[in-house]
């Protein structure tokens, strides 16, 4: 509320001031609204356009001593007027002209009492902003040399941590260079024992591939030696087989002729007599696996040919117990 109020009584405060210059301007002539106009642009501190067409303290003094001036005028030629049509006014005319001129003078002294007060305090106005400008230039100066003085010894500290942190860093930086080049040269060392310890494992695991392939060799000749041993031993068995049947056959065709001769002990015969040549012959096919010279000594019948009758007694071998 109270700057609401200070807007408004500002605004009729200038609102008054314009209408009281309008009222000066209404009862001057044109002739001395140019002469002031004149006057206010062109005086040694000339007003701008924009002050001067503008409500200024300056534009309303002169204009108030103007139409003071001009109405004094208008009421002295009032007064000689009517001085000339009045017995004795001419002498009172010019007792108040001579007043009049008199307090022109003092008028004019004081006007230009005030003038050159107006001009002093303008000069030493200039003076206080001079003043002002100097105490400001030697304030900065001093500002600025004290922030000079103050970014140099800034500038030394910094350039100092800089070059102690330059120096770490370089300490830094060669300790992990030498920590890098001791590492590579365990890695070398390790990866050089490694290379040796694999071309060794190469060469073992060469030899064994060789000794693998030398061994299946082997073993397939070994296989096919097998193979033909084995044909060859089943040719033989079949051989030693026909042989046995043969002399089998020719051994029985023999004893049936003559039935005393059949005590050849390395032939097998058709029937057991007793549980000792059952034995005998079982304890003999057995050892056939263990004693080749068996096969070549003793003829073997087939199993399906051989009967059993055993004697009974008191002597399991029977009457070839002797």
């Amino acid at each position: 509320m109270t700057e609401k109020k200070i807007t408004l009584d500002e605004n009729n405060s200038h609102s008054k001031t314009l209408d009281k210059i309008s009222v000066w301007l209404t009862q001057l002539p044109h002739s001395i609204k140019s002469d002031i106009w004149r006057r206010l642009t062109t005086r040694k501190y000339p007003l701008t356009v924009e002050e001067a067409s503008s409500i200024h303290p300056v534009v309303e003094e002169l204009l108030n001593r103007e139409v003071t001036n001009y109405l004094k005028k208008k009421d002295r030629q009032r007064l000689k007027t009517t001085a000339n049509t009045t017995p004795g006014g001419n002498d009172t005319l010019n007792r108040l002209v001579l007043f009049e001129q008199s307090l022109s003078e003092r008028e004019k002294e004081m006007t230009d009492r005030e003038s050159l007060l107006r001009q002093r305090e303008e000069e030493h106005t200039k003076k206080l902003e001079h003043a002002k400008l100097e105490i400001q230039k030697t304030i900065t100066n001093k500002i600025k040399m004290e922030n000079e003085a103050y970014l140099s010894a800034e500038s030394k500290r910094l350039q100092d941590e800089h070059d102690r942190f330059v120096d770490e860093l370089r300490s830094l930086k060669k300790k992990l260079e030498e920590q890098y080049n001791n590492q590579i040269q365990r890695i070398a060392s390790r990866e050089a024992a490694m290379s040796k310890s694999i071309e060794e494992k190469d060469k073992k695991i060469a030899f064994s591939k060789g000794l693998i392939q030398e061994t299946k060799k082997t073993l397939t000749s070994a296989e096919k030696s097998i193979n033909m041993l084995e044909n060859k031993n089943q040719i033989l068995e079949d051989i030693i087989s026909a042989k046995e049947e043969k002399i089998l056959s020719l051994y029985d065709l023999f004893t049936s002729f003559v039935p005393s001769q059949a005590n050849d002990s390395t032939i097998e015969p058709k029937k057991y007599t007793t549980t000792y040549e059952r034995d005998r012959w079982y304890n003999l096919r057995k050892d056939i696996e263990f004693d080749p010279e068996i096969r070549k000594k003793y003829t073997f019948r087939r199993k399906n040919e051989i009967q059993e009758h055993l004697f009974e007694g008191p002597d399991r071998r029977g009457i070839w117990a002797n």
